[in-house]
């Protein structure tokens, strides 16, 4: 059963609790989905509301900077529950990679059922992830087990859109990384769609609406934070001589390595989530302004 969100639950009963709850509401309809009804833009800052006729902006810097600060300071505990099964799933690999450079050889295939296992978690980490973003965007408490409740149950649709996705961009980075990365840009928004309006196999679709005439500043914003994701690991396998990696032992590196990797992935994926919450704030900003007489 699709869980129906309480809209003024991140409200505190303070004095300004009245403005807030109206604040929320006008952006939830009377069964607690997200509206699709033009409303203005209201952001929060500590327990206050402020109000914003202004279209929000949508620059590389801006996706960057939410991302990295939404997930540092919400997001970044419950995101623990996947980063624990991502790394068991991954360590045997980064182990076996890690030994055979120490040894001068090629690394042994992995198992079959570890890679399966590694891909259907990463799915539900994308769903998780999102959901968890977009919640924490909107000021909400994180309900990770209402959450995670409502990503499995979406899980055939985000499956099948994630392997479409992840080979449309595939393609389109071998031919010459730019196409990958606008690919990337026009259906960033997919697993959000899937997960927080529930659009199943019409993601794309609904994906592409959002993002037309904003393309280039979400290219790049995603552009920056991949790089911020990928530099972090490779500057410590960089940096980390053969010496002192037999130091620690080979598991002790893999096991930090691999740690590091996941937290890097899982705060990219945040930045999609942060890019469908700023696209959605335009699209219904954008309404508004259309609709005011004169």
């Amino acid at each position: 059963m699709r869980r129906v969100i309480d809209p003024t639950d991140a409200v505190s009963h303070n004095s300004d609790s009245c403005t807030m709850k109206l604040a929320i509401l006008a952006i939830y309809n009377h069964d607690g989905y997200p509206s699709r009804q033009p409303v203005q833009r209201h952001r929060m800052k500590g327990h206050r509301a402020m109000s914003e006729v202004a279209s929000p902006a949508l620059s590389v810097g801006t996706v960057a900077g939410d991302t990295l600060g939404i997930f540092v300071q919400r997001v970044f505990r419950p995101a623990l529950i996947v980063v624990v099964p991502l790394t068991l799933l991954g360590l045997p690999s980064t182990i076996a990679r890690i030994q055979a450079a120490i040894d001068h050889h090629y690394p042994p295939a992995p198992s079959l059922l570890l890679v399966s296992l590694h891909a259907l978690v990463y799915v539900l980490a994308t769903g998780f992830l999102s959901a968890a973003t977009y919640e924490a965007v909107c000021g909400r408490s994180i309900r990770t087990t209402e959450l995670l409740a409502d990503v499995v149950g979406r899980f055939v649709p985000l499956l099948i859109c994630s392997v479409v996705l992840g080979v449309a961009v595939a393609i389109g980075i071998v031919l010459i990384v730019l196409p990958g990365i606008w690919i990337a840009a026009v259906w960033s928004a997919v697993v959000p769609v899937i997960v927080i309006e529930g659009a199943g196999f019409h993601a794309f679709a609904r994906s592409a609406q959002l993002t037309r005439g904003y393309r280039l500043p979400i290219a790049g914003g995603l552009f920056v934070i991949g790089v911020a994701a990928a530099l972090p690991p490779l500057i410590v396998t960089m940096l980390s001589p053969q010496r002192l990696i037999q130091a620690v032992g080979v598991p002790i590196f893999a096991t930090v390595l691999e740690v590091l990797s996941v937290l890097c992935s899982c705060m990219a994926l945040c930045g999609f989530a942060v890019i469908y919450a700023r696209l959605r704030e335009i699209e219904n900003s954008t309404a508004t302004t259309a609709e005011q007489p004169g």
